[in-house]
């Protein structure tokens, strides 16, 4: 009688994460309008390597960055896999990941308007991609936009992605960041 106690309880328990992973979630936007405005203004692929270059005080040649908020997102572990995906293709080109929480970085506020969010640099260090790992409900890696722009030089200027669907959680603003410390 015990084994059927462990097993209904092991049954409920599965029951529950798959409905949990696999029920539709609604698609939302990536960009709230944030990232479109800031990519419209001039000279914004060096505003961003300069960004990047301050906070990581070094060259940011063939460096990805991958953007988190410090909100519990739900899509951020639902893309792990897609995440550690990019992670090591970027390592087995000699590149280099970095890790950044959005809420520590204010500069980045006002460009990244969703998380889980990524950046590439080339090797010279040019912005080559901007925006979601991917688009899609659950923003699995089959959805992959970022590995298209991995060793990839940007010869007319960056893909700047804000026009995007998938499981997305949205960043505050610096703005409205510095109105929650206050």
């Amino acid at each position: 009688m015990r084994i059927f106690q462990v097993l209904f309880v092991v049954w409920v328990a599965a029951s529950i994460t798959a409905l949990f992973f696999f029920i539709p979630r609604p698609n939302t936007l990536f960009d709230d309008g944030r990232l479109y405005q800031a990519a419209k203004t001039r000279l914004f692929d060096q505003k961003i390597s300069a960004i990047a270059q301050a906070h990581l005080g070094k060259d940011i040649a063939l460096t990805v960055i991958h953007f988190s908020s410090a909100a519990h997102c739900l899509c951020e572990p639902i893309a792990r896999r897609h995440i550690q995906s990019v992670k090591k293709v970027i390592s087995t080109s000699g590149g280099t990941s970095v890790d950044v929480t959005l809420h520590n970085h204010s500069d980045w506020l006002d460009v990244i308007p969703a998380t889980p969010a990524v950046a590439v640099f080339d090797s010279q260090g040019n912005l080559s991609y901007l925006g979601p790992y991917s688009t899609g409900t659950g923003c699995f890696t089959s959805n992959g936009i970022v590995e298209n722009y991995i060793n990839k030089q940007s010869m007319i200027g960056s893909t700047v992605l804000s026009d995007a669907e998938g499981c997305y959680c949205r960043t505050a603003s610096s703005r409205q960041h510095l109105n929650k410390a206050i």
